[in-house]
Parts: C-alpha cells; sequence; structure tokens
C-alpha cells in the first residue's frame, strides 16, 4: 500500500520540481526571445546582407582594377579595358537562383551597363524615380559622392520580371579613375522571408528547448547544427564568388595536389573537376605538353609552399586547339595563425591584351617603315620632278628660239620633249596618289572571282592587241575571294604588265596565272619566262621607287604598290627566280574566309 502511494505521490512532486524549472526557463526564453532578439533579429540580417553585399561589390570592383592596371601597364586602351571589365561583371551573378546581378552607372547619371534592363544602357537616368518618387540613380550619384561607398533604399524590379516591382536595398561603390558606380542589390522581402524562417526557428528552438533543457542535450545538438548551417551558407556565399571569377583559381595542398578548382579553370579547357582534383598541379590537362613548365611548376609550388609569392607569363594549347597567353602566379594559403596549410594557384586569361600589345608593336614598326619610306619618296621626288622639269624649262626656251626663228621641225622637236616631261610628271603624280589611297581608305570587301577578274583583263588588253589571248594562260580553275575588287584588279594589272614588259627580245612572250589553296590562305602567282631577276634583287624589287632596269614608262612604285595592297588584305608577297633570262614568278596570298565559296576546296 506504502509503495503505491509512493507511485502515485513522487511523480507529482517529481513533475512539479522539473515543471518549474523547466517553465521558468522557458517563460524566460519566450520573453527574451519576443522581447529582444525578434526586434533585433531584422537589423541582424540586414547588417548580413550588408556584409555579403559588400564583398560581392567588392568582387566586382576589383575586376575594373585589374582591366585599369593593364591600361596603366599600356598592354590595352582604356577603351578596350572599359569594355571588357562590363562584359565581365555583366555576367556575374549570386544568389540562390543565380539571378542577382551587378550594374554600372556613371556620375552623370548614365547607365553603364545593366542585364536585366538593356534598354536603359547609354540613358541618361537623373529623372528617373521609383514608384515612390525616389530619385534612384541621384541616390546612388549622392552616397558615393559623400563617402565613396554606401547603401540606399527604393523599388525596383523583381531581378528579369519588369512586372513585378519590389522594394530593394542596393549596396553602392565608386570607381574613382573611370567616374563609375558599381552596384548590386537585395530584394527586402527576402528579408521578410528570412525573418519568417527566423521566427519559426526559434519558436521551434523554444518549444523544442522546454524539452531539450529536461534532457540537457538537445539545445547543444541544435546549436551546433544552426553554426554549422551558418557555416555552410558562408561557404555558399565564397564558392559562388570563386567560380564566378574571371580569373582562373584553384587551391594546392602543402605537396601540390589540387583540392579545390573554380569553374573558369573547367570551362576554358574543358575539363570535369574529377579529372584534376586529387592529382598534382603539374601533371593535369592544363600542362600537358609542356614539360619545361611542368618542371618550373613543381618548383615554385614547393617554393609557395615555403612562404614565397611567384608570378610569371606562359603560353599553352587549350582543348580547343587554340593558345592562351596568362599570367600565373603562386601564393602561400595562411590560416588566421598565419601558418601556411595550401598553395593558391591563379591564371589571368591576357591573351587579348597581348595580341593588342603585339598589334600596338606592329603599328608602330609599320609607322616608323613608313616614316622611312616618306623621307626616300620626298628625296626621290625632289630628284624625279626636277629632271623633267629642266626638260621643259630647256626645251621652252628651244621652243622659243624656234618660233622666232620659224623653225617649224626644232618647235615640233622641243614640244615633243615637253610633252615627254609632262607625261613622266604626270605618272609620277598619278602613282603616288594610288600608293597613298591605298593607305588612306580602307577596302571595300566582297566576293571576288579572281578567275573572271583576270579574264576581264585579258579581254581588256586583248582589244587593243589580239595576242593578249595567246599569250596569258590561266591554270583553272581559280577561287573566290574576299578582297576589294578594284584594288586586286590594280594588282594583277601591275603584275601583268611587268611580266609583258620585261619578256625576251625576239620571242613570244608566256604568261601564266595561277593559285594554290594552303590551310589558311590562297597563294596566287604569275609566271613569265623573261629577263628574271638577279637573287639580290629579289627583296628589294618590292622597294618604292627601285628599278632593275631603268625605263621611262615606269615609275618605280609598281611592286611596291601591290605589296601594299595585299598587306591591307592580310597577305603577303614575294618574288621567286632562278636568275638573268630565267623567267620570274611573282607570288602573293590571301586569307582564306570560312564559308568561302570557292571552286579550288579539294585543289
Amino acid at each position: 500500500m506504502s509503495v503505491q502511494i509512493m507511485n502515485n505521490t513522487k511523480p507529482k512532486l517529481t513533475l512539479l520540481w522539473v515543471a518549474l524549472p523547466v517553465g521558468s526557463v522557458a517563460l524566460l526564453f519566450f520573453i527574451i526571445v519576443f522581447g529582444f532578439i525578434l526586434p533585433d533579429t531584422r537589423n541582424f540580417l540586414l547588417d548580413q546582407k550588408r556584409a555579403d553585399l559588400r564583398n560581392l561589390v567588392m568582387s566586382a570592383h576589383g575586376v575594373l582594377a585589374s582591366q585599369y592596371e593593364l591600361v596603366q601597364r599600356g598592354m590595352v586602351t582604356e577603351e578596350q579595358a572599359q569594355q571588357r571589365a562590363a562584359q565581365i561583371i555583366e555576367s556575374m551573378r549570386f544568389g540562390k537562383d543565380g539571378k542577382n546581378y551587378f550594374w554600372i552607372n556613371d556620375l552623370t547619371p548614365r547607365m553603364i551597363m545593366h542585364p536585366w534592363r538593356p534598354e536603359l544602357n547609354g540613358q541618361d537616368l537623373t529623372d528617373y524615380t521609383d514608384r515612390h518618387g525616389v530619385h534612384v540613380f541621384q541616390e546612388f550619384v549622392g552616397v558615393v559622392g559623400e563617402t565613396g561607398r554606401g547603401f540606399v533604399e527604393y523599388e525596383w524590379q523583381w531581378n528579369d520580371e519588369s512586372d513585378y516591382i519590389a522594394p530593394k536595398m542596393s549596396y553602392v561603390e565608386l570607381f574613382e579613375p573611370w567616374g563609375w558606380i558599381v552596384g548590386a542589390g537585395v530584394y527586402l522581402s527576402d528579408v521578410r522571408r528570412e525573418m519568417d524562417k527566423r521566427s519559426g526557428v526559434l519558436w521551434g528552438i523554444g518549444i523544442g528547448g522546454v524539452v531539450l533543457i529536461s534532457f540537457g542535450l538537445g539545445l547543444v545538438v541544435r546549436q551546433s547544427h544552426l553554426a554549422d548551417r551558418r557555416m555552410w551558407q558562408h561557404y555558399e556565399t565564397m564558392r559562388v564568388v570563386f567560380d564566378q571569377s574571371f580569373q582562373f583559381m584553384a587551391l594546392l595542398d602543402t605537396q601540390g595536389r589540387v583540392v579545390e578548382v573554380n569553374k573558369t579553370a573547367l570551362e576554358v579547357y574543358g575539363l570535369a573537376k574529377s579529372e584534376v582534383v586529387g592529382g598534382f598541379f603539374w601533371e593535369t590537362a592544363w600542362w600537358e605538353g609542356v614539360k619545361d613548365e611542368q618542371q618550373r611548376l613543381r618548383k615554385y609550388v614547393l617554393l609557395a609552399a615555403q612562404g614565397r609569392g611567384l608570378c610569371w607569363r606562359t603560353s599553352h594549347a587549350t582543348f580547343d586547339g587554340g593558345t592562351l597567353d596568362i599570367y600565373v602566379s603562386l601564393k602561400p594559403a595562411r590560416d588566421v595563425r598565419g601558418g601556411v596549410f595550401g598553395v593558391i594557384a591563379e591564371g589571368q586569361d591576357v591573351t587579348a591584351q597581348m595580341r593588342a600589345f603585339e598589334d600596338r608593336r606592329r603599328t608602330l614598326v609599320q609607322m616608323e617603315e613608313r616614316n622611312e619610306e616618306l623621307e626616300r619618296v620626298a628625296a626621290v621626288i625632289a630628284h624625279d620632278l626636277r629632271n623633267p622639269v629642266v626638260t621643259i624649262k630647256g626645251f621652252t626656251g628651244v621652243l622659243r628660239q624656234a618660233l622666232q626663228d620659224g623653225d617649224t621641225q626644232n618647235a615640233r622637236l622641243a614640244l615633243g620633249r615637253v610633252d615627254q616631261a609632262g607625261d613622266r610628271i604626270n605618272r609620277l603624280l598619278r602613282d603616288l596618289g594610288l600608293l597613298f589611297r591605298v593607305d588612306r581608305q580602307p577596302p571595300h570587301y566582297e566576293w571576288v572571282s579572281m578567275e573572271k577578274l583576270t579574264r576581264g583583263i585579258i579581254h581588256e588588253y586583248a582589244e587593243q592587241n589580239p595576242l593578249w589571248r595567246d599569250i596569258v594562260l590561266i591554270e583553272a580553275p581559280l577561287p573566290d575571294v574576299w578582297a576589294d575588287a578594284e584594288r586586286l584588279r590594280q594588282v594583277l594589272v601591275q603584275l601583268l604588265e611587268n611580266a609583258f614588259r620585261f619578256a625576251l627580245p625576239a620571242t613570244f612572250p608566256r604568261i601564266e596565272v595561277g593559285g594554290r589553296a594552303r590551310n589558311s590562305e590562297y597563294a596566287f602567282y604569275v609566271r613569265d619566262h623573261g629577263k628574271g631577276i638577279n637573287s639580290a634583287y629579289l627583296e628589294r624589287i618590292f622597294d618604292i621607287f627601285e628599278q632593275l632596269v631603268p625605263d621611262k614608262r615606269g615609275t618605280g612604285m609598281g611592286l611596291t604598290l601591290v605589296r601594299r595592297i595585299i598587306q591591307q588584305h592580310g597577305g603577303r608577297v614575294w618574288a621567286e627566280s632562278d636568275g638573268e633570262n630565267q623567267g620570274s614568278t611573282i607570288w602573293f596570298t590571301l586569307p582564306r574566309k570560312v564559308g568561302t565559296p570557292s571552286t579550288m576546296e579539294n585543289v
């Protein structure tokens, strides 16, 4: 009986003593949660969003800084750098659905780039307001004008859904060298949803806490779970930034094995993550076929693991057969205590910049060559014009005296010599005009049938001399090319006339015109069996005013014009000859354009 009483009363007593502290703790918990924590939750979430936005905008700001550095080094123009930076930032996204974006406007304010509202690009947005009359872009300019960066709240369309307008908070920062404002934002409805979510979590913690306090363990598990979740969210944020970087990035351990790699490094080379993770960095597919670079990488990775940072430029092939110029850097990855736990490998694609640098160098060389050529032109013109002018002046005196004496024979002779000198000046000025007009005016590209063009020229000559039909042999078929028809006509006319002019005396001239299809170009030739060219002059004949045989009918600019036109089309020109009286062949190439409707594809 006493056992029964104990069983009836002791559980009640036990429940009371358990219920009182548990109830007190639960009451205190709900007072703390709803009286203090929840009111501060919104501010906490906003602060967290602000921190994320600062980090994201910082990554976009870094893109601008890297492109600006290339401008400072003279590797690209400011316009090219701005265009490249805008393209990179336009492709960057964040957020769970990958639709959150960055935009750029200047201090006007004028929109530089907006991925979801391209119709705003280039527009002055001074008077742009949201539904509540907020001058959104003036607010951006005002904020960066005071502190260089800051937050602005307004209303904007929901990502790419133009019909849905929602409150938004954005962070903007000024990039002073270009006067650009870079911004990114989050929608406040996301914060409200997070608030509801956090509130639900707190309710669950509160209810579960009453039970977990009784057992003394559940709360620790829950807190640990929340900590892991926050850590995972932080990891996901950093992963997004890592993957959306335009640079190739990889994390190595101190032995040089790949631990992590971003999408850029994989996509550019057509690799899967499983193909590189776990392998030594220098043995991955990125460095196949470049043994010297593999040995250097192995050495440099071990040096970086010892705390040194290294940087250099290299080139290697991509999976699609192309070539990349990249700046590679290796630096130690350190923990909060400063210890090295790995190596950060980064690569920046500078192919376009290096090509631009090479183009600039080539342009400077061409300018120097043009200047030297102009100096030579000036000297030769002064000489070549002086001779006919002296001739005109001298025979003008002869003409005057002959007219006074009534000597018609000498008068005709003097007039003929004056006329020849005038023709000489006219040819010289005409050819100079053609030569400099080629440099000044870009080609007018169109599809040109080389066979029809050649036959047309022969037909024109044959109207004056029917023998031309038998002189020129065309080794058909000749291809269609993407070029300036009139300028190619000038090339063929010059080469055909030269071949005819330098035929061997007392022989029937024979001229051959043909072509060959090569990898990325067509090679054409005009071959004669005439006087030939000494090997010492095979290069010089293309220089201005160079004539192997003095010829009053020519000016020494014909082959210079040929070379200038062919180079302008992206081709090359050269001469071949076995020597004097052995004939000669003038070759020139033109690029093959993809889709060329050519009859020579299988030649």
